[in-house]
């Protein structure tokens, strides 16, 4: 189920802007998990990223992106997420 979380994909492969916060500027390439709308599948992709420390001490941004529509305005909105950790491990803020 984690496979794909497990190859890395370069920034010329995925569209998408860098971006910047306050320690650093982060591309797009990286590590990718895909999660479905499905709930039961997503949570059991996120306890197998957990269980095999796909987020560990080396993790310095994790950005987290998702669409959301609402029907009755016709209007897309689109949500980016970014959590950096310092090199010590620990969350300085969130954004």
């Amino acid at each position: 189920m984690t496979y794909a979380a497990c190859n890395f994909v370069s920034s010329a492969d995925i569209w998408g802007l860098p971006a910047t916060r306050l320690h650093s500027t982060y591309g797009v390439g990286g590590y990718i998990a895909e999660f479905i709308v499905n709930y039961n599948i997503s949570r059991l992709l996120l306890n197998d990223l957990y269980k095999y420390t796909w987020i560990d001490r080396k993790t310095r941004a994790i950005l987290t992106e998702f669409t959301l529509y609402n029907v009755d305005d016709n209007v897309f909105v689109f949500i980016t997420f970014l959590t950096e950790f310092l090199e010590t491990g620990h969350n300085k803020y969130i954004d």
